[in-house]
C-alpha cells in the first residue's frame, strides 16, 4: 500500500502498522546498543569548558568539575553542547549530587519527515584496565528531554578514567548518526618536590649559587580522569636561617661602603630550571658599594658554606625551609595552583663558585721620598 493511502486504512490495519513501527524502533535501539563498542569517535571540532574553580591550596574536598564535552558533525546529524548550571539541576531532573551536566542538541536536515532520534552512552573501550567490570550508568547517563527528541541531558555522576562516547542516531536509520566524546580532567591532588635531585642523597638537596642551573623535580599525584595536565609554572621561595642572615648582615655592616646592605629573610626564584645569582636584589638588598657587597656574600658562601657531601658547618650557611608553588594546566582551558613546603635545611652549594680576590695589601716601590728644594 502506498504512503498516500495510509489514512484510509482500517483501525486494525493501523494498529498493525503502529506495532510494526514500534518493533522497528525497538530493533534499532537494540542494534545501536550492540554496535556501540565499535563506533569510532570523530575528531573534536570544539571544546566547551565547564565551570571550574581554581583553589590555591590543595583541598581533599575539592569538587571541581572536570568533564569536557566536544561538539561534532557526522553523517548528517550535528551535535552541540551547553553546560547546565548546577542551580538548574532540579528543574532539569538532574540529581544535585551529580558532578556536572550538559544539554546536548542534535540537528537534522529540516526537510526530514521523521526527525525522531535515539540516544546512547558507553565507555569508548569497556574492556580497558580502568573500565573493565564497571557500569557506565554509575558514571554517565543520557536522558532525552522528550521521547525520541533532539535534545537530551548528559549527566556526569563522578570522575571516570576511560573516555565516554555519546551517540545519537536517526530513529529509522542508525547509519545516520553523530557522536561526541566526553573527557574528564585529572586533578592534581598533591605533589612532592626535590631541589637538584643529584645532590639530594641526604633528602635535603643543595642550592647552587652563581651561574649554575638549579633544577626542581616534581612528583605529582592525580585523581581519576582521562586527560593529564602539565606543570606550566613553578616558584621556589627560600627562607634564610636566622644564623646565616645574622652573619651576612654582620659582614655587610663591617664592609667598606656596604653597611646599608642586609640579607633578606627570604627570596624567590622562578621556573623548574633557574639560576640563583649573588647579585644585589636577590639574597641581599640595599644601596652603596654593590660590587663590594656581592664579593662579601660570594666569599662568605665560598669559605663557610657546606660542601656537596658534608653538613659539618651546621647552619653556618643554610636555608631553613623551601616552599614550592606550582601551576598545572590543560592549555588555556584550565589551570590550578598548589603549594608544598619542605622544612628540611637546604644548604648553599659552593660548587663552581670561585673565591673572588680582594685587595689585601698595597705596596709602593718606594717607602720614603726625600724632596730636595730647588
Amino acid at each position: 500500500m502506498s504512503k498516500h493511502n495510509y489514512h484510509t486504512q482500517s483501525g486494525g490495519a493501523v494498529v498493525k502498522m503502529v506495532a510494526v513501527l514500534l518493533a522497528l524502533v525497538a530493533a534499532a535501539y537494540v542494534t545501536i546498543s550492540l554496535v556501540f563498542g565499535s563506533w569510532n569517535p570523530v575528531k573534536w571540532t570544539e571544546i566547551r569548558q565547564g565551570q571550574i574553580k581554581d583553589p590555591v591550596e590543595p583541598d581533599e574536598g575539592d569538587n571541581t568539575q572536570g568533564g569536557l564535552v566536544d561538539v561534532t558533525e557526522e553523517n548528517g546529524i550535528k551535535l552541540m553542547s551547553a553546560q547546565i548550571d548546577p542551580a538548574d539541576f532540579e528543574e532539569n531532573g538532574i540529581s544535585p549530587a551529580a558532578d556536572t551536566a550538559y544539554t546536548l542538541t542534535a540537528t537534522v536536515n529540516a526537510n526530514a519527515l521523521d526527525k525522531s532520534v535515539i540516544w546512547a552512552v558507553a565507555f569508548q573501550n569497556p574492556s580497558s584496565t580502568w573500565a573493565s567490570g564497571k557500569s557506565i550508568a554509575d558514571y554517565a547517563t543520557i536522558t532525552p528531554t522528550t521521547t525520541n527528541g533532539l535534545t537530551a541531558n548528559l549527566t556526569i555522576k563522578q570522575a571516570f578514567g576511560e573516555r565516554i562516547v555519546v551517540k545519537v542516531a536517526a530513529n529509522l536509520d542508525i547509519t545516520i548518526n553523530a557522536t561526541c566524546n566526553v573527557e574528564y580532567l585529572k586533578k592534581m591532588t598533591s605533589f612532592t618536590a626535590t631541589l637538584n635531585p643529584s645532590l639530594a642523597a641526604d633528602k635535603t638537596g643543595r642550592l647552587y649559587v652563581g651561574d649554575i642551573n638549579n633544577t626542581v623535580s616534581i612528583n605529582p599525584t592525580y585523581s581519576t580522569g582521562t586527560v593529564s595536565g602539565t606543570i606550566s609554572a613553578c616558584k621556589t621561595t627560600f627562607t634564610v636561617h636566622n644564623t646565616t642572615k645574622s652573619r651576612i648582615d654582620t659582614l655587610m655592616t663591617n664592609g667598606n661602603g656596604t653597611s646599608s646592605f642586609f640579607c633578606q629573610s627570604s627570596f624567590s626564584c622562578s621556573g623548574l630550571t633557574f639560576k640563583c645569582p649573588l647579585s644585589v636584589g636577590n639574597i641581599i638588598q640595599g644601596g652603596g658599594n654593590n660590587g663590594g657587597a656581592q664579593i662579601l656574600l660570594n666569599n662568605y658562601i665560598y669559605n663557610s658554606g657546606a660542601t656537596d657531601t658534608s653538613t659539618s658547618m651546621g647552619y653556618d650557611c643554610c636555608l631553613s625551609s623551601t616552599k614550592y608553588e606550582i601551576t598545572y594546566s590543560y592549555g588555556s582551558a584550565y589551570n590550578k595552583s598548589l603549594s608544598w613546603t619542605s622544612n628540611s635545611g637546604i644548604y648553599f652549594n659552593k660548587k663552581g663558585l670561585n673565591k673572588i680576590a680582594v685587595i689585601e695589601d698595597i705596596n709602593l716601590d718606594k717607602n720614603e721620598i726625600v724632596v730636595i728644594p730647588t
